[in-house]
């Protein structure tokens, strides 16, 4: 039979307080690098990509004219393969605005 949580109580000896949790999107100031094209992002990333020993995903973010405005690393996965989910690629760029 199922407990429903009005009817746990918690013990009387404890006495913190449940952590609450928040997600913020913090700038790293990287480098100044002026990408204006796919060859340019492929330059730019290739030094990232160069020194790893498992499959990362990226996410460039773009702005209404097409300029890269940040990078995300979304999944770090084995050394073949990464699972991605697409609200872990769009939370990014929404939080990016």
């Amino acid at each position: 039979m199922p407990i429903s949580s009005y009817q746990l109580k918690r013990p009387k000896t404890l006495k913190s307080t449940l952590p609450f949790y928040k997600i913020q999107l913090v700038r790293d100031p990287g480098i100044g690098y002026s990408i204006t094209d796919p060859a340019g992002v492929v330059d730019y990333l290739i030094p990232y990509f160069k020194k790893l020993d498992r499959e990362h995903f990226l996410v460039v973010m773009l702005d209404g004219r097409s300029r890269p405005v940040g990078v995300n690393v979304v999944s770090i996965g084995t050394l073949d393969e990464t699972l991605v989910a697409p609200r872990e690629v769009f939370k990014p760029a929404i939080l990016l605005g």
